[in-house]
C-alpha cells in the first residue's frame, strides 16, 4: 500500500520506494501531560529526545535513527 502514493509523493531515491503519507516529525509527546502539570520540563525533554519511529518496512527504530520523516514533497497535497 505504501507505494500506491508514489505517483503522489514521489520516490525516495536512496531505495525506490515512494515517500510516507505520514511521519511523527514535529510532534511534541506529552504536551497535554505537561500543561497540565502531570509531568515536569524535564521529563517532555526527556521522552522526546528518545521517542523512535517507523522505518519504511513499519519496524520500530530506536530515537538514534531519528523520526521518520515524510519527505521533500510532504504538505504538497492540499485539500479543497
Amino acid at each position: 500500500m505504501k507505494d500506491y502514493h508514489i505517483n503522489e509523493l514521489g520516490e525516495r531515491a536512496q531505495d525506490g520506494f515512494a515517500y510516507q503519507v505520514a511521519d511523527n516529525v514535529g510532534l511534541q509527546y506529552g504536551l497535554n501531560a505537561l500543561q497540565a502539570g502531570r509531568i515536569t520540563p524535564e521529563q517532555f525533554v526527556d521522552l522526546n529526545e528518545k521517542v523512535g519511529g517507523l522505518d519504511i518496512a513499519g519496524n520500530y527504530q530506536s530515537a538514534a535513527h531519528g523520526r521518520r520523516h515524510r519527505g521533500p514533497r510532504s504538505g504538497c497535497i492540499k485539500r479543497a
